[in-house]
């Protein structure tokens, strides 16, 4: 992840914890020179709420930046329940 990726990531997150406190940030794929996933987990089940709201945020990075940063939420009881 280079300088400008790296701030751009830090910038989403202040937004996603912003407006979703309860969401925990799991970590990152990094698929190329140019994508981003952020996986998080929320304890509510709000995932496509989380996905829906950051959607035009990640929009807005790539047509300013050319990267493609975006979020995967998933709530922490479909997590647990693919685990057993």
């Amino acid at each position: 992840m280079n300088f400008k990726q790296e701030e751009l990531v830090k910038e989403l997150e202040k937004e996603l914890k912003d407006r979703f406190p309860n969401v925990v940030i799991n970590g990152y794929w990094e698929k190329g020179d140019s994508s981003i996933a952020i996986h998080v987990s929320t304890p509510q089940d709000n995932a496509w709420e989380i996905a829906e709201t950051m959607s035009p945020l990640s929009v807005d990075i790539l047509s300013k930046y050319g990267y493609l940063i975006y979020i995967v939420p998933v709530s922490r009881k479909e997590s647990l329940m693919q685990a057993a």
